[in-house]
């Protein structure tokens, strides 16, 4: 697997032990329309509704760069709480540019009522998403 795609290159979790972004990373595609490395997901939860619902597509594209990343856009992440893993798709309101190094993002679920706890960096950022069908998820 190349370095860019290798989940474990910036976690601190050994590797084997993030199977499901292990399992997204490993089954991408390549985008006919650019290119790009892509994965599709379909929407289980209700955290995006209106603008995402349970059933709907998107791409995410694990060629992305988090510097890339805008206010509005959606983005993938992994959160990996007390060793336990899980992805979610949500909108970034705030880009955050450490005084320390690095980006941070603030995300949110935007049928939630807070931001996410956890802040999306480099070490769980999977890439950006966009609504199935050529429509821009965010727009």
């Amino acid at each position: 697997m190349a370095d860019t795609l290798d989940p474990y290159k910036s976690t601190r979790f050994p590797r084997g032990t993030l199977p499901r972004k292990y399992n997204l990373l490993t089954n991408t595609a390549t985008d006919s329309a650019d290119g790009r490395k892509k994965i599709g997901q379909i929407v289980r939860g209700d955290s995006m509704r209106p603008e995402l619902n349970p059933g709907d597509i998107v791409k995410t594209y694990v060629d992305s760069k988090i510097t890339d990343v805008k206010v509005g856009d959606y983005v993938t992440f992994i959160n990996d709480g007390g060793g336990t893993e899980s992805y979610y798709t949500h909108k970034v309101i705030e880009v955050y540019e450490n005084p320390f190094g690095g980006t941070e993002l603030v995300t949110r679920g935007v049928n939630n009522n807070g931001n996410d706890r956890v802040r999306v960096t480099e070490c769980n950022f999977i890439g950006i998403a966009r609504k199935y069908g050529g429509i821009s998820a965010g727009d």
